[in-house]
């Protein structure tokens, strides 16, 4: 199918489908329940995150020569990287542990150490800091914390969550934006959305301070503007906007490397519609994908990033990725609390992974055969966004199903093409339906199960 046939509207039986009109508000609901439900503290590495930004914030942009002493390693690392004063740097994490010791978070964490000792955050996890992170999220945070001249911790904590919930919407955007592209069957994009909004552990990410929540935005920018160049709405803005956004996704996380898979499909796709051939398509887009991945590993390098391949311990990150990738990635991205310590029930695990393979399956079939139009390409461009992710994650054994979330519009289209497209266009509502029912269950029984009962009245520590 070429670009001006995915453009026409679909005048098939399941019609335009539902009005969006409703999507709106019951997003941004839903998105509002885990906000205000997760507990200060409780998102993954969240006070790792805020400290980075807090002192970004506090620093005054020059380089000291003060003596380091008395700082603990992760303190020492922190302020090196950005440049805030040593009394700013040990009153921010004393100023942290206190509002985490006051939220119970000693008793919510089952790892956690000694409550009444801790004075420091390297007493909870011992040398941990994330300043090998790209500053760029930091800095956003730092410019909205300056902007606003907030100065309690727990409320800079609320304000940057904030911040978060706007970057949950501005993801169920793109989703829709991407489904559409692929077909003008307003069910698929109505399920896509749903898929993206009403995964708990997505859905949670409305309410932490995480780089996370910045990086899945540039990459779904990245997805949607590559999917209108490849339907054929191309221009120099598009593109410029396109390769900008895959830039600053690149340099807000590493997690956005599935962009890449993407960008050289379009590559390739363009010099075939140049006139080249096949194979000249796929050189461009192979030598393409090696100068980004060249330039991201280079900017890793600089930012002194741990996130690149330890070819010293290839072999165990391959031992690892054998035997745990695949389970603990399923487990983190359908349902984990308490920092990953508290799990599902089986049987929630095995229903899920079941619907999202009846998707990911019938995605290639309705793109092979299926009754309804697509965009073929499109498609191809959702898998492979999907695939280079995970691949990546492998190469590095990072088991975390958040990881996954910065591909999550690719995600939730193609199982929302899965559902729907294969079937007879009478069936596509009642199809879709079915599916968004099960996502209500799902992320109710998650919510009531999992992280209410984990987080507020079951207490471990």
């Amino acid at each position: 199918m070429d670009g001006r046939e995915a453009r026409e509207p679909h005048r098939e039986g399941g019609g335009a489908g539902p009005a969006v009109g409703w999507l709106i508000p019951a997003v941004v609901l839903h998105g509002l329940v885990y906000f205000f439900l997760l507990p200060l503290w409780m998102g993954e590495d969240e006070p790792w995150h805020f400290e980075y930004a807090r002192n970004l914030a506090l620093a005054n942009g020059e380089a000291s020569s003060e003596p380091q002493a008395g700082l603990t390693f992760s303190q020492a690392r922190i302020r090196n990287r950005t440049q805030a004063a040593p009394e700013d740097v040990v009153e921010t994490q004393s100023l942290i542990v206190d509002s985490m010791r006051r939220n119970q978070f000693w008793r919510r964490v089952d790892f956690a150490g000694w409550e009444h000792g801790g004075t420091t955050l390297d007493h909870f996890v011992r040398g941990h800091t994330e300043a090998n992170q790209p500053i760029l999220y930091y800095a956003v945070c730092s410019v909205g914390l300056r902007l606003f001249g907030i100065q309690d911790v727990e409320r800079q904590l609320w304000f940057l969550r904030g911040l978060s919930f706007l970057c949950y919407l501005a993801v169920l955007f793109f989703t829709y934006a991407l489904a559409r592209l692929v077909t003008k069957e307003g069910w698929v994009a109505a399920t896509a959305v749903l898929v993206a909004a009403w995964l708990p552990m997505h859905a949670r990410q409305s309410g932490l301070v995480s780089n996370d929540v910045l990086v899945k935005v540039f990459s779904a920018a990245t997805l949607w503007l590559t999917g209108l160049i490849l339907v054929g709405r191309a221009g120099r803005v598009k593109i410029g906007a396109m390769i900008l956004c895959a830039g600053l996704a690149l340099g807000t996380k590493a997690t956005a490397i599935g962009v890449a898979g993407p960008l050289c499909l379009l590559i390739a796709v363009h010099f075939r519609k140049r006139g080249g051939s096949l194979r000249s398509g796929l050189i461009a887009g192979a030598v393409a994908g090696g100068l980004l991945a060249l330039g991201a590993v280079l900017y890793w390098q600089i930012t002194g990033s741990s996130v690149l391949p330890d070819p010293e311990n290839a072999l165990r990150q391959l031992r690892y990725t054998w035997k745990h990738f695949f389970p603990e990635t399923t487990r983190t991205f359908i349902g984990a609390f308490n920092w990953y310590t508290r799990s599902l029930p089986a049987a929630m695990y095995t229903a899920v992974v079941a619907a999202i393979l009846v998707g990911l399956v019938g995605s290639l079939v309705a793109a092979t055969r299926g009754p309804m139009r697509l965009h073929k390409g499109v498609v191809a461009l959702c898998w492979l966004a999907v695939v280079f992710q995970l691949m990546a994650m492998m190469l590095k054994a990072f088991a975390a199903g958040r990881f996954l979330f910065p591909m999550l519009p690719a995600i939730g289209t193609l199982i929302a093409v899965g559902w729907i497209a294969p079937l007879p266009a009478s069936w596509r509502p009642r199809s879709a339906r079915i599916l968004i029912a099960g996502l209500i269950l799902y992320d109710g029984f998650a919510l009531w199960t999992g992280l209410f009962p984990s987080q507020y009245l079951e207490w471990g520590s």
